[in-house]
């Protein structure tokens, strides 16, 4: 029997399927700790210089500024001022209490330092993508999970350690290297754990542990407010997963797919008594397929257990011998044809604006005005509403306009960011009235960055699907990685990420209404479906 019809036999929304759900969130959940626990771990507190001794001496007048010290000489007829540069620092640590900032002086001609570790970091997520994701297919979802929670548990401890910039930045990048094999093989399980039909609303949803893992992490830092401490604070849940090796099965799909016939059978009687569901539900991996026929016979694995198998007429091999000696589908098919090329550009520049914005918003908190901590929990807590309000559109209004309608939501509101000024004639603060547009802006790059994926894992033919959506995760990860420098430059000019952000997505808004709406449509299989969706109407 097929993978499908198994996992539609053990239910949709059972008590299986709630439980691998919630132990996989939790762990997709403390993947934000180590994304953005940057922003506290490399705060900036206020500082000034330190007059060195001897300096101040009769006839002197001296002032201590944030980068330099401005010595006033007078000597009765003229006065001289020069400016001298600092080399130690007084760091006021009421609010932010220790970072790396104030331990290795990342500060003036060194404050792009804690830009340039996220950067990094970034860097290391998107190594992880490409380089771990094949180990899952091999050697399965729940070992590299498993393999990778223990050593990023063993080398985020090692951060908060490490005694200099560099081996803080090295190892960080490490810890996104795994994170991003923790994120991707969890998310994976989790839609491999539901029958097609129960995934969208998941696979959705799915994205609320990551924001209540933001939230979280701003009350962790609230009450850490030592750094050291902070890091190994969000390391330790690492090493309680190791509950997880009896609670957590693996993939049901995969072990299938790899005829551990034995496995998935204990993974399905342990599902059917989850689900109260008959017990002898195992029995259905003995029978074969009903795509054998006639032809279906019956062979032994290596574990003693039977799997079909399928012998084919003469003129079906020939058949299958003559379309296999077509040209396979490739990477080029996507840009082969006018419709299929434009659909590739365009999402493919989505992908990267909705990266940029999503991690540029979040990762500029710290230069919003108001408390850090309170800040970033209203960046968690905005993104919850939009996953909600995302898991009712696409259903009613189908892919395509939600998207738009959430990019523009981001991009107006950070156009007007730039206009609303500190105080208002009257003398009444503004700062909170921006504040807000941010908050807005955040939500609605929530909404569509949720959404994309779905947008284009339904637009690209089967044939190319997956090379398609992995050149695309390549411009996620440019989006990603390049926030941080947007970020740094706000140091300087507060308005620049908010003229980016703001112009990007509302390109983008447009760039979707050229897309061809999926709701309702069959997953197209080669580019020629593709070509002529402009022919048939949405069945």
């Amino acid at each position: 029997m097929e993978v499908e019809a198994i996992q539609q036999k053990l239910g949709g929304y059972g008590c299986y399927q709630m439980l691998v759900y919630t132990l996989l969130g939790l762990l997709y959940m403390r993947g934000a700790w180590h994304t953005f626990s940057i922003i506290f771990l490399g705060a900036v507190p206020d500082h000034t210089c330190t007059i060195p001794n001897g300096t101040v001496d009769d006839g002197h007048h001296v002032v201590a500024g944030k980068c330099d010290i401005t010595l006033t000489v007078s000597n009765g007829t003229y006065a001289v001022n020069e400016t001298v540069a600092c080399s130690t620092w007084q760091y006021d640590n009421m609010l932010n209490g220790s970072s790396i900032v104030e331990e290795w002086d990342l500060v003036c001609d060194r404050n792009y330092l804690v830009e340039l570790s996220t950067t990094i970091y970034m860097i290391g997520t998107a190594s992880g993508a490409v380089i771990l994701t094949p180990f899952s297919d091999r050697f399965g979802r729940k070992i590299l999970l498993l393999t990778c929670l223990g050593i990023q548990a063993v080398i985020g401890f090692a951060v908060a350690f490490v005694q200099n910039y560099v081996a803080f930045t090295l190892l960080r990048a490490v810890v996104g290297f795994l994170n991003m094999g923790i994120a991707l093989s969890a998310y994976v399980m989790m839609t491999e754990v539901f029958p097609a039909l129960h995934r969208t609303l998941p696979s959705i949803a799915m994205q609320i542990f990551w924001a209540v893992g933001v939230m979280l992490l701003s009350l962790f830092a609230y009450l850490v407010r030592d750094w050291r401490k902070l890091e190994m604070l969000v390391s330790l849940p690492n090493m309680l997963a190791i509950v997880y090796i009896w609670c957590l099965p693996e993939s049901l799909p995969w072990l299938l797919s790899q005829k551990k016939i034995r496995q998935a059978k204990a993974v399905i009687r342990w599902a059917s008594k989850l689900n109260r569901l008959p017990s002898n539900l195992d029995v259905l991996l003995d029978a074969p397929s009903s795509s054998a026929g006639h032809n279906g016979h019956v062979l032994v694995d290596g574990e003693g257990e039977t799997q079909a198998l399928t012998l084919q007429d003469p003129q079906e091999s020939s058949a299958i011998s003559a379309g296999n000696n077509k040209a396979q589908p490739g990477i080029l098919d996507l840009v082969k044809t006018t419709r299929i090329r434009l659909y590739s550009i365009l999402l493919w520049f989505l992908f990267f604006v909705n990266s940029l914005s999503y991690f540029g918003l979040s990762f500029n908190t710290p230069n919003l005005h108001g408390n850090p901590y309170l800040n970033l929990c209203l960046m968690g807590a905005v993104e919850i509403p939009a996953y909600v309000i995302c898991m009712l559109v696409i259903y009613w209004m189908g892919r395509r306009v939600p998207v738009c309608v959430f990019l523009l939501i981001c991009g107006v509101t950070n156009i007007a960011a730039i206009f609303v000024p500190a105080e208002a004639e009257s003398g009444a603060n503004l700062s909170h009235l921006k504040l807000a547009l941010v908050m807005i802006g955040k939500f609605g790059i929530t909404g569509s960055y949720s959404t994309i994926y779905l947008l284009a894992a339904e637009t690209f033919p089967t044939s190319v699907r997956n090379q398609a959506v992995g050149i695309a995760s390549f411009f996620e990860n440019i989006g990603s990685i390049s926030a941080p420098l947007i970020v740094y430059v706000a140091k300087k000019i507060p308005e620049v990420p908010f003229v980016l952000f703001g112009v990007l997505t509302i390109i983008g808004a447009g760039c979707v209404l050229l897309l061809p709406e999926t709701r309702n449509r069959p997953l197209p299989e080669t580019v020629e479906e593709i070509e002529g969706w402009h022919k048939k109407p949405t069945s």
